[in-house]
């Protein structure tokens, strides 16, 4: 004959602690309370930021180029093929178009500075978000997140040496204004050119004739890599008077460039074991 299961007792609930439901509103709250900060000063800080740079871009209602780059000079003999004498003020610098530079060199500056920059927009959001929120946490600026756009907004139109999460917004309004104008190729040619890797050295190409005694074309894996590195902190990152730490940031891009697999494992080895030169 069958048996009848008993009715199974109630499971016991456990009780909810008082302070949880509060604990999930400030939570909730927080998060909303970081979104706005995030997001907030973006939007104002827009016309802020235009205003701030007008007089190195012209907004017209959408951006219009940035002023030229100062360049470096070049005497000839009569010949149009013996250098004579090369003249510049401020800024040592010769301008090569993206082409002019190879491929390896290209790929070892995306690698360590923006290696999402064809990927993504003028922001890099994840990132942004993270080094804004280091930078709330820590009521200072401690953390960049800046994509190559931004990076040559700081540099070419802003130029505030100022670290402040004011700043970060202005050159994000820019940054944004400048994408829709340039396409990826141009705003990485514009970085190239402008930035500085030390020695009074301005741009890629220039960098390449100081460096290395060669055209930016001519740029191997390994000198490629070491003015890659040296972007982030060129004085530190010299390669006459600190070659040690030089060395090491160079590797740092290889290893960069291997964890992309943006370049073969035998490549990388030869690089990693080639002197500075």
């Amino acid at each position: 004959m069958g048996t009848t299961d008993a009715p199974r007792a109630p499971r016991a609930r456990l009780p909810i602690a008082p302070f949880v439901p509060l604990l999930i509103v400030a939570v909730i709250a927080i998060g909303a309370a970081v979104f706005a900060l995030l997001i907030m000063p973006i939007v104002g800080g827009l016309g802020y930021g235009v205003t701030k740079a007008s007089d190195r871009v012209a907004f017209l209602g959408d951006c219009q180029k940035l002023a030229a780059f100062p360049q470096r000079s070049t005497i000839y003999a009569a010949d149009g093929k013996t250098k004579l004498a090369t003249l510049y003020l401020d800024y040592n610098r010769e301008i090569v178009h993206l082409r002019q530079v190879s491929q390896i060199a290209r790929d070892s500056v995306l690698a360590i500075e923006d290696d999402g920059f064809y990927h993504h927009g003028a922001l890099n959001f994840s990132s942004l978000v993270r080094a804004m929120l280091a930078d709330l946490l820590n009521h200072q600026y401690v953390q960049g997140g800046s994509t190559i756009t931004q990076q040559l907004v700081k540099n070419a139109v802003l130029v505030d040496p100022s670290q402040t999460i004011e700043r970060k917004f202005q050159e994000a309004a820019i940054a944004n204004c400048l994408e829709r104008k340039y396409t990826k190729d141009q705003i990485l040619e514009l970085y190239l050119n402008d930035v500085y890797f030390g020695n009074g050295v301005y741009g890629i190409g220039t960098a390449a004739d100081f460096y290395f005694h060669e055209r930016a074309s001519k740029l191997t894996l390994a000198q490629g890599a070491m003015l890659a590195g040296m972007i982030q902190a060129p004085a530190s990152f010299d390669p006459i008077t600190n070659p040690k730490a030089t060395l090491e940031r160079r590797n740092e891009v290889l290893d960069r460039m291997s964890a992309l697999k943006w370049a073969q494992a035998d490549e990388i080895d030869a690089a990693r074991a080639s002197a500075l030169g």
